[in-house]
């Protein structure tokens, strides 16, 4: 009898798992909403190659054409730049201003066009149209064919999103021509350069470690994000208040943390997911479409680099737009960088790196989504990368010996 009864529970429980499995099967995207996001993140994330759950390996990756651009900076073409923090943007666009077409260069440093010393910190270049600046009469005359922080400073905002590109340029428009910074009528391509995640959030985190701060309130549709949407990881964040010597349990454990999915963030358009209204949706289908946008995003950008790839990131562009640059980009190696000592320690300890990929998730698909379409479009240009070179760099890095550090390390990560 005791038999029967354990073959009947046993058929039910059995029952139960295939309507349970054909459920999600049949409707994915239910199944995905009913999952912890960072539960399933963990479990996707835990190891430490570039090619995460999913991605193909190069043998299974052809060649994809570049994108169609026909640029002209001396017509109607513009250049957008977003630059998402710790991705080396900074020294990318050092590299954008030196470019030229036919051995003359696009830009040139503001020093040069001025006849009394600049006393901005950081120096700004002017790139206006070819033939224009020559015989400038009015204030357009000096319009930048690149829209970035390098030629306008940080006037569409603070590392401004791609929605808030949208928002300034829509601004821009309104206001009368005298009153204008650049063209907002002109034919956008939009650029921008990617990082492993788990590498550019420690970069991240050691930033706002030492007193530095990303504290801005973006904006989408015209709106700024409001306390209620986002709220601020500690108090003061949108007064510019400092998270000087915060742990990164501390930094990991502010769900609202802008260093979270930044590049999914500063990629998608935030417009379809009602922008900062995390309420608007289910969490699961809010993750999905953004995921989603910033991927077609990718895909419709003139282009997109990656840092580790910098040589690369550069033939790519050059053939992309016809222009060559003054001065050639350089990888740096990774033990150059000043995160290295933790980014060694993170790549070998389990849960810290599983809680990084875990909080960042999205982040973690788009890079392996752009750093399979990148390596794609590199193919079709002649040039073959490997796929797990930060891995293998990462795994050479001598290995930290000193016992107090690496308890140090531990304490932290435990706040």
């Amino acid at each position: 009898m005791k038999a029967k009864q354990l073959v009947v529970v046993l058929a039910v429980f059995l029952a139960a798992v295939c309507l349970l499995l054909g459920g999600t099967l049949r409707h994915p995207q239910q199944g995905f909403q009913g999952l912890d996001a960072r539960r399933l993140a963990t479990q996707t994330f835990s190891h430490r190659s570039l090619a995460v759950s999913g991605a193909r390996t190069h043998s299974q990756i052809k060649p994809t054409p570049l994108p169609n651009v026909s640029f002209d900076p001396g017509g109607r073409d513009s250049l957008v730049f977003i630059h998402i923090q710790k991705t080396g943007g900074s020294d990318f666009l050092r590299h954008l201003v030196t470019v030229e077409r036919d051995h003359h260069p696009l830009c040139l440093p503001e020093s040069a066009a001025s006849s009394t010393p600049i006393k901005r910190k950081k120096e700004r270049s002017l790139c206006p149209r070819p033939g224009t600046a020559e015989s400038a009469t009015r204030p357009r005359d000096w319009w930048p064919w690149l829209i970035s922080e390098k030629t306008l400073g940080w006037y569409c905002g603070l590392h401004p999103f791609y929605s808030e590109y949208k928002s300034c340029i829509a601004l821009e428009n309104s206001l009368p021509e005298r009153n204008r910074k650049f063209d907002p009528t002109a034919n956008f391509h939009y650029s921008t350069m990617l990082r492993h995640p788990v590498v550019r959030y420690i970069s991240e985190y050691l930033h706002i470690q030492r007193g530095a701060t990303f504290s801005y309130r973006h904006i989408c549709n015209g709106k700024k994000v409001r306390n209620s949407e986002m709220p601020p990881c500690y108090p003061g964040y949108y007064d510019r208040e400092t998270w000087h010597n915060v742990t990164l349990s501390a930094f990991l454990s502010c769900e609202s943390n802008w260093a979270n999915n930044r590049q999914t963030f500063s990629v998608a358009d935030l417009e379809t997911v009602h922008c900062f209204n995390q309420k608007a949706l289910p969490r699961g289908e809010r993750e999905q479409r953004l995921l989603e946008s910033a991927k077609q995003n990718l895909m419709r950008f003139s282009f997109f680099g990656i840092t580790e790839y910098q040589a690369e990131s550069a033939a790519l562009f050059e053939k992309t737009f016809g222009l060559k640059f003054g001065q050639g980009l350089e990888q740096k190696p990774v033990g150059s960088l000043n995160s290295a000592p933790m980014l060694n320690s993170v790549w070998n300890t389990e849960s810290a790196y599983s809680r990084i990929a875990a909080a960042n998730h999205l982040d973690m698909q788009l890079y392996n989504f752009a750093l399979e379409l990148f390596a794609a479009r590199l193919l079709a240009i002649g040039i073959e990368i490997d796929l797990d070179s930060i891995t293998k760099e990462v795994q050479l890095l001598p290995s930290d010996g000193d016992a107090f550090k690496r308890k140090r390390f531990q304490k932290q990560l435990r706040g």
